[in-house]
This record gives C-alpha cells, sequence and structure tokens, in this order.
C-alpha cells in the first residue's frame, strides 16, 4: 500500500484494512477455510458417534439358546 492510503500515524485505520480484505479475494479463501474447518470438526464427531454406537453393539449381542 502506499503512503497515500496511509493517515497522519503512518498506518492504516481498522476501516480501511476491512476495506481492503472484504473487497480482496482473502475474504473467500477465509469463508473457504472455515468451512473446512467446519467439515473437519463434523468428520471428528461423527467418529465419535459412530465408535460409541459400535461400543454398545458390542455389549448387546443377541444369544439363542436352544
Amino acid at each position: 500500500m502506499n503512503t497515500e492510503n496511509r493517515g497522519k500515524t503512518g498506518s492504516l485505520d481498522l476501516g480501511e484494512i476491512v476495506n481492503c480484505v472484504v473487497s480482496s479475494e482473502a475474504s473467500r479463501h477465509f469463508g473457504n477455510a472455515f468451512r473446512e474447518a467446519l467439515l473437519a470438526m463434523r468428520y471428528v464427531v461423527n467418529a465419535v458417534i459412530e465408535r460409541q454406537e459400535r461400543k454398545k453393539e458390542a455389549k448387546l449381542q443377541k444369544v439363542t439358546i436352544e
């Protein structure tokens, strides 16, 4: 960024930074990364649930007596 965009302190203010991020492709990449993180968490939760269900099935076995 050039010095024309800078304020008296020589740095961008928060509003300018947010505008730069939102108007760039960075916001799309952050969105995609957040989506991937949520998908990873869903995978972990599903794996834990499946493991718990398998433990319950192992404890409850049908036995036929003749």
